[in-house]
């Protein structure tokens, strides 16, 4: 009788967690990132003779894929084994965001390495801004002074490197969502006019859980 009895109370929890909808698992690049917290950036990404030095220029591309092909470089890998021919864009994997449009741990930003072995391979570069905490998503989205403030830093930060452009990768459900394509609209418009030929990207979800992304309008805000 105990037994049937917890099997029941599962079932109820498991049927009344399925009428809630379903429950929004946290990302790979979250987890990752947690697991990884206290691991050092891999030297060959920030380079070892002058790490500071001005990247080199993007260089023209005769042939390469015939669609966008952006993949992700976490600051705990080593580029050493990349395909550079099998992309368009490399992502790097990142510097940290605040609610008041700081940025935290950059990583050891810029990777001159990395930045110089793609250009030269005519891949792009863009840096990623990652932010995983729904009530600093809505700080940040709806507060004009740390949203500006988030604006200037993040370009000033990609210019460091002389990237191509900035992916934002802000994850977790919440109401947040609803602001996204807004201020997505609003830091491409500001990054076109203050970097001309710049690129703003956003790490859209897997899977559009309960709904809650307006894939379309967030598409619509941004390259």
């Amino acid at each position: 009788m105990r037994n049937f009895i917890t099997v029941l109370i599962a079932l109820c929890a498991a049927t009344a967690s399925l009428a809630a909808g379903p429950v929004e698992p946290v990302g790979l690049h979250q987890t990752e990132l947690e697991k990884h917290r206290d691991t050092p950036t891999s030297a060959d990404l920030i380079g070892t003779l002058n790490p500071r030095a001005t990247p080199q220029a993007l260089a023209s591309r005769s042939t390469g894929p015939c669609r966008t092909i952006f993949g992700y470089l976490p600051y705990w890998e080593s580029s050493a084994n990349i395909q550079w021919d099998a992309l368009t864009h490399v992502a790097a994997f990142s510097v940290e965001v605040n609610a008041n449009g700081t940025l935290g741990n950059d990583r050891g930003w810029p990777w001159t390495a990395l930045i110089n072995t793609a250009h030269a391979n005519s891949v792009k570069v863009v840096l990623v801004a990652t932010l995983f905490n729904t009530n600093d998503f809505l700080t940040l989205m709806t507060t004009p002074a740390y949203k500006q403030a988030f604006f200037v830093n993040i370009k000033n930060k990609m210019l460091e490197g002389t990237t191509d452009g900035i992916n934002i990768d802000f994850e977790g459900g919440g109401s947040w969502r609803a602001f996204a394509p807004g201020f997505m609209a609003e830091l491409t418009a500001y990054m076109h006019a203050e970097v001309p030929g710049s690129e703003v990207t956003f790490a859209g979800p897997a899977v559009n859980w309960s709904n809650g992304w307006d894939l379309s309008a967030l598409a619509a805000s941004c390259d």
